[in-house]
């Protein structure tokens, strides 16, 4: 049994986002059933229902503005829930009847890994539903599907042919990888696409085009730069780990840098060189550019929704963009409500509703694709 001091370190290491893989591993593996030394603090109904509302347990308020810790994978829950009670520290939390989650009968599910292929000669393939193996071969390179839901790329003979450019698109609710000739890796987030040409090097350098979000792992090649292009502006690199954020690209695109080095140029002729854990936030006049924690903006690869004192605006764009659902807003907001924490993204959407409505002074109506927003 871990002691109290133990168990609260340990606790706060996952909370900071700091815990070994060791110890999340022991995290995930300790169960519910744990009882602290000395005797059993609940009964089995009533450590349920703590376990139900653990998510909602860790609240912090800062003047006007509501910051939310969040909860949400059940298997952490569990552990955590665990780890407070053999603490000694945990907190009782009465429901309410008023933060009922209004949802039709109907739920909806989380999103899926999932796109569409567009070759270059117009044929298109739903990766969804296409065998796993080979799909097909362009200009001496081989393209397959792996049963672990990725596209890959890979050279099978020397060819002078170019221009072939094939774009990997993913609709609302989908997310999927590809693997390009070069062996670099890109992760393409919900209502984004990717093109490129079959080969990726063409006049010197490995070109792509973004729109939407995606995570790039650039395989080093110093003869070879590689180039992302999303709404006139460019990104261009050796070898690097980075995120570019371009859905409101009318407003600004965020670039985020965790390895390596970037160049960021706007249309304007303003460029700057990133450095790790540095954020570029662009437009067609300016760039600005801040220090932050890179992961905050790359966790949606791995299948989690990470926030950081984000705005419930922003909030809901994500979570409509995954559930691939509408969100509009009733009513007047008397404060603002800012949400930090870190939810799954395999939840279906009725138990990510309830954890942002049970922390925050507002509720959800759900009717078919539709989210309501009622504000208070």
């Amino acid at each position: 049994m871990k002691t109290q001091h133990e168990a609260s370190d340990l606790l706060k290491k996952y909370n900071q986002g700091t815990a070994t893989p060791e110890e999340v591993a022991l995290l995930e593996s300790w169960q519910l059933s744990s009882t602290p030394e000395g005797g059993e603090l609940f009964g089995e109904s009533e450590r349920q229902e703590d376990l139900d509302e653990v998510r909602a347990n860790l609240v912090r308020l800062s003047g006007r503005t509501k910051t939310v810790r969040l909860w949400l994978r059940l298997g952490i829950a569990a552990a955590v829930a665990a780890i407070i009670i053999s603490a000694g520290i945990w907190f009782r939390v009465q429901p309410s009847a008023d933060h009922a989650l209004q949802v039709a009968q109907q739920d909806v599910p989380p999103g899926k890994k999932g796109a569409t292929l567009t070759l270059s000669d117009g044929r298109k393939i739903q990766l969804s539903e296409a065998t796993d193996g080979h799909l097909a071969e362009q200009a001496g390179i081989s393209i397959t599907k792996t049963s672990g839901g990725q596209l890959v790329y890979e050279i099978t003979e020397s060819s002078g042919a170019a221009g072939q450019r094939n774009v990997l698109s993913t609709s609302n609710g989908e997310t999927y990888q590809v693997r390009l000739p070069d062996g670099s890796l890109v992760a393409l987030n919900a209502g984004s696409s990717l093109a490129y040409t079959v080969p990726l090097v063409s006049g010197g350098s490995r070109h792509v085009k973004l729109t939407g979000e995606a995570y790039f792992e650039i395989a080093k090649d110093a003869q070879h730069p590689f180039v992302v292009e999303s709404e006139g502006q460019r990104f261009s690199v050796l070898g690097t780990h980075f995120n570019v954020n371009a859905y409101d690209y009318r407003e600004a695109i965020i670039t985020t840098l965790l390895e390596g080095s970037l160049q960021v140029a706007n249309s304007n002729g303003r460029q700057v060189i990133l450095k790790p854990g540095q954020q570029a936030t662009s437009n067609n006049q300016n760039i600005r550019v801040s220090e932050v924690d890179g992961t905050i903006y790359t966790d949606w690869k791995d299948g989690l929704f990470t926030f950081s004192n984000e705005p419930i605006e922003s909030v809901m764009k994500r979570i409509g963009r995954w559930y691939n659902v509408n969100v509009i807003y009733k009513g007047r907001q008397t404060a603002p409500v800012t949400y930090s924490g870190t939810i799954s993204q395999y939840e279906n959407l009725s138990g990510v509703l309830k954890l942002l409505e049970q922390n925050a002074d507002l509720q959800f109506q759900v009717r078919e694709n539709t989210i309501t927003v009622l504000l208070k």
